[in-house]
């Protein structure tokens, strides 16, 4: 009997031991620091795996018990195994047999109550594993029936849903916690049960619908949105398919135009302001997706993730970072005599095509010339683009910033214009030109700036990460080898972990998926309250009528009497507070930094550089429209009394011309329309953001501070 005993007890000892195991496999990723969804992610696999992967705590104690009771019963050692192998694996189904080792467990109190716990932990094992899969189904379930529950019981909270079930909007999940919503569901057409991945990373989803059944849900949705009490309600689309992205969005738009239809501006603006739809799609389908956003009142805004990336380089990385100290005249808000600015763009795909457009149109700068009638004139940097594609003409350059080169080869004499914008960027391409190509860089040496106030600017976005690393390290090298002044390399790293692989401080990296990837991001919070502020600021100058300027221009924005490049145009005229601050040789910083300049010191420093600071900002305003495919309007045009020479469908604009043809502009409708030149006077839009620039940076939680302080 002692045999049967030590048995028996060892086995016990060795199911306590696994029991405890798996309660400190459970409880474990409690007490680990780290994210959430990493240690629910620990805990869910565990409890799956022990039904695959951890049966021996059961099947080896059971095992030995059944084949010792058996042998006990006077079978053969032989017999005994034959009959314990089927009688162990039954255990796994819930079959339980006592009744073969019925003789030992009688005999043996000790014994029996082991068998006993062995039967309880088979039943613990299957369960675990059922559990953890019918809360998956569950947890889908109640998601997809909750978002189709009436609207006015969940939304009484930020809202937000993201379509696309992929790595980017896992990322859009769980990025900026601190955003503000508090319900985020990622909806797709998932088969029944969900998907695995996002139960374990504890991400809310969903069943995506017919397109029928969106629309009308929306339509619920907009009808609770005109309640003040109700909160906002964001919309991703996010599918890696534009297809898919456009039918949806198609949708959507059908839903918005039928809600707005006999409604007065008040109650469209009522409830459309608090609802954003992000519609993520490629830029070569961008008239498309612009014909959606006209349609929308404001509400669908597309997100290009090389424009994201464009907007925070410019924002992050202006001009004036770069520029030596020496080379501007923070007086005057002029760079100096000899200054020269070289933009080498290598690689001319997505990323550095749309950088091109936003570059030129925010990087614009008055330089000192005592040849020229007012002592300074427009600055003109020079853009070098290399790909090794045989040409690197695209859609987007032929129908914006070449659509305006050509115009004014043909036009810059034609008396029927007012003065022509100058060209806002010396472009040069170098077509078939390998990298890896002797030819690259004798074409380089050439070209590349060597004087003491040359500026060269790299941004290398060709290959993948590495491999724009290792070609910005090569660039690196080459400098210190041709003694290059001043050069700073930029290189689109997507993944973060690869940033340090930089060889010097010279080379930044940009372009970041989790920052593209980010609430933050998309919604551009900071950059929209700036965009925001601009459109309101510009709308100041022509509701003198209406008080409530903010109410005004909050309505215009949700309502088609804005145009999309207007509210393009304001973000861009907010970008450009950093650079223009640069230029004054101030820096933005936050709240509650050491040398903070007051609005008094901000003021006298401006009104000192103010009309060089309004020229500049015509000079942006023109590199805007230019870059997006804006030519100027005929005299005969302007003095058109509906539209003033102003018409986006044909993307002409009476205000294209140089600073002093703003001037003729105003002279010209006045002597036409019988009305004060002030009337007319379009320069006020060149001073109004600079003007107020100190109060609304004051009221996003910003401040202004010397650069050398």
């Amino acid at each position: 009997m002692d045999i049967y005993v030590f048995v028996s007890v060892v086995s016990l000892v060795f199911m306590i031991a696994g029991v405890l195991f798996i309660l400190f496999s459970i409880v474990l990723p409690y007490l680990k620091k780290g994210e959430k969804s990493k240690q629910r992610e620990e805990r869910i696999l565990f409890l799956r795996s022990f039904k695959k992967g951890k049966m021996g705590i059961i099947c080896i104690p059971a095992f030995a018990l059944y084949l010792i009771g058996i042998l006990y019963s006077g079978k053969t050692l032989t017999v005994a195994i034959a009959e314990t192998i089927p009688l162990t694996l039954r255990l796994l189904t819930l079959g339980y047999r006592l009744d073969p080792v019925r003789q030992l467990s009688e005999a043996c109190p000790i014994y029996h109550f082991t068998m006993v716990f062995v039967c309880y932990m088979s039943v613990v094992n299957a369960s675990l594993f059922a559990i953890s899969l019918f809360e998956q189904r569950i947890s889908f379930q109640f998601s997809t029936r909750n978002r189709k529950t009436s609207c006015s019981k969940i939304m009484d909270t930020e809202t937000c849903w993201i379509f696309g079930n992929n790595t980017q909007n896992n990322m859009l999940y769980n990025s900026d916690p601190e955003y503000g919503f508090k319900r985020r569901i990622i909806i797709d057409k998932f088969p029944y049960g969900g998907d695995e991945n996002l139960f374990l990373k504890g991400i809310h989803y969903g069943a995506m619908g017919t397109l029928e059944e969106e629309a009308n849900l929306l339509k619920d949705y907009l009808e609770h949105l005109s309640d003040n009490k109700q909160k906002s309600f964001t919309i991703v689309i996010n599918w890696d398919s534009d297809d898919s992205n456009i039918d949806l969005a198609n949708t959507y738009s059908k839903v918005i135009m039928d809600y707005a239809s006999g409604k007065t501006a008040e109650e469209i603006n009522s409830s459309l302001s608090k609802l954003s739809i992000f519609i993520f799609g490629n830029e070569k389908y961008y008239s498309i997706y612009n014909e959606i956003e006209k349609k929308s009142f404001g509400c669908f805004i597309h997100v290009n993730k090389h424009r994201i990336i464009s907007q925070n380089f410019i924002w992050n990385h202006p001009f004036t970072d770069v520029l030596a100290k020496d080379c501007i005249d923070c007086d005057k808000a002029l760079l100096r005599e000899d200054t020269g600015i070289n933009v080498f763009m290598i690689g001319f795909g997505k990323t550095n095509n749309r950088l091109f457009a936003d570059l030129v149109s925010s990087n614009q700068f008055i330089i000192e010339d005592k040849k020229a009638e007012k002592g300074c004139r427009p600055f003109t940097a020079n853009y070098y683009l290399y790909d090794s594609k045989e040409n690197i003409y695209s859609k987007e350059l032929d129908h914006n910033f070449f659509r305006y080169l050509d115009f004014y080869n043909k036009h810059k004499d034609d008396g029927r214009y007012l003065p022509m914008a100058d060209i806002p960027a010396n472009v040069y391409q170098k077509f078939n030109t390998d990298i890896n190509s002797p030819d690259f860089y004798k074409s380089l040496s050439t070209v590349l700036g060597t004087k003491k106030k040359d500026h060269n600017i790299f941004i290398v976005a060709f290959g993948d990460d590495l491999e724009n690393i290792d070609f910005a390290n090569k660039l690196y090298y080459k400098k210190v080898e041709w003694n290059i002044p001043c050069m700073k390399i930029f290189v689109k790293v997507c993944s973060s972990k690869y940033k340090d692989q930089c060889c010097s401080e010279d080379i930044c990296v940009f372009g970041a998926d989790r920052e593209i990837y980010s609430m933050m991001n998309i919604h551009a919070q900071g950059l929209f309250n700036l965009a925001l502020y601009a459109d309101m600021e510009f709308e100041r100058l022509t509701a003198e009528t209406d008080p409530d300027v903010p109410k005004v221009a909050d309505r215009k924005w949700y309502t088609f009497t804005r145009n999309n490049i207007e509210r393009q145009n304001s973000y861009y005229a907010g970008i450009n507070y950093k650079l223009k601050l640069g230029l004054m040789g101030l820096e933005l910083v936050s709240d509650g930094t050491d040398g903070i300049i007051s609005n008094e010191e901000f003021k006298e420093h401006y009104n000192k550089c103010r009309d060089s600071l309004a020229i500049q900002e015509h000079l942006r305003w023109n590199a805007f429209m230019i870059c997006n495919g804006y030519v100027p309007s005929t005299i005969k045009e302007i003095l058109n009394p509906e539209n003033k020479g102003i018409v986006h469908e044909e993307k002409r604009h009476g205000y294209l011309t140089n600073h002093d043809g703003l001037d003729q502009y105003a002279s010209l409708l006045s002597e036409n329309f019988g009305k004060p030149k002030e009337v007319y006077d379009v320069k006020k839009y060149d001073t109004i953001m600079m003007d107020r620039c100190y109060e609304i940076l004051q009221s996003q939680g910003a401040s202004i501070k010397r650069k050398d302080s």
